[in-house]
């Protein structure tokens, strides 16, 4: 709950200042360098979905050159895949 306020209030300072696109991709950074949960943390904190999120996420990525768009996607769904059969 405290990193989230922290990533609230951080957020509140920087958002205002920045255009739709911009604050999109500091939200997704922002997810990104919390690592795992990190979607989720900074959805609860800024009110953003996890869809808008993990969009901003895969650009940024795709962007930078790190990953293509098919290698982040596959990734993802082959991390939820091994979360699934953890449970199990």
């Amino acid at each position: 709950m405290q990193t989230e306020q922290k990533i609230a209030e951080k957020l509140a300072i920087v958002l205002p200042h920045l255009n739709e696109k911009q604050r999109r991709l500091l939200i997704a950074a922002e997810a990104r360098t919390l690592g795992w949960g990190g979607i989720s943390q900074v959805a609860k904190a800024t009110g953003v979905s996890r869809v808008t999120i993990h969009k901003a996420l895969t650009r940024l990525l795709v962007e930078k050159g790190i990953f293509t768009k098919e290698e982040f996607l596959g990734m993802v769904r082959i991390v939820d895949r091994e979360m699934k059969r953890e449970k199990q």
